[in-house]
C-alpha cells in the first residue's frame, strides 16, 4: 500500500513528538536503574503500566526509524535496489518489534 506523502509527513511528525515527549521518561527510569541489580529492573519491568510504556516507545521508535529510512533509501536508490532495501528496513523493524514484545511479555510472566 502506498502511502501519500502529506500522510507520511504527518505520520513523521506525530511518531517525532511522542519521542520527543516519551524519551526524557525513559531516560529518568534508566537514571533511576543506574545502581539497580538484574533482579530488582526485572520487577520494575514487571509493572504491567511500565512495561506497555517501554513496549509502545520502542515500537513507535522502531516505526520513526522505518519511516525516516524509507525517505533516505528513495533519495538514493531507485527501482528493485530501492525495494529490497525497503522490504530489508521492514523487515527489520517488524522483526525488532516482535522480539521486543516477545521479551517484555516473557519478563512479566517470569
Amino acid at each position: 500500500m502506498k502511502m501519500k506523502p502529506h500522510h507520511q509527513w504527518q505520520l513523521q511528525r506525530l511518531t517525532a513528538l511522542f519521542l520527543s515527549i516519551a524519551l526524557p521518561f525513559l531516560g529518568v527510569f534508566l537514571l533511576a536503574l543506574k545502581r539497580a541489580d538484574y533482579n530488582q529492573v526485572v520487577m520494575a519491568v514487571r509493572n504491567p503500566a511500565l512495561a506497555a510504556f517501554l513496549g509502545v516507545t520502542i515500537a513507535v521508535s522502531l516505526y520513526h526509524m522505518a519511516l525516516e529510512l524509507k525517505e533516505i533509501i528513495r533519495d538514493y536508490l531507485r527501482d528493485s535496489a530501492a525495494k529490497v532495501a525497503l522490504g530489508l528496513t521492514y523487515s527489520a523493524a517488524v522483526g525488532l518489534m516482535i522480539l521486543t514484545l516477545y521479551s517484555l511479555i516473557g519478563i512479566m510472566c517470569r
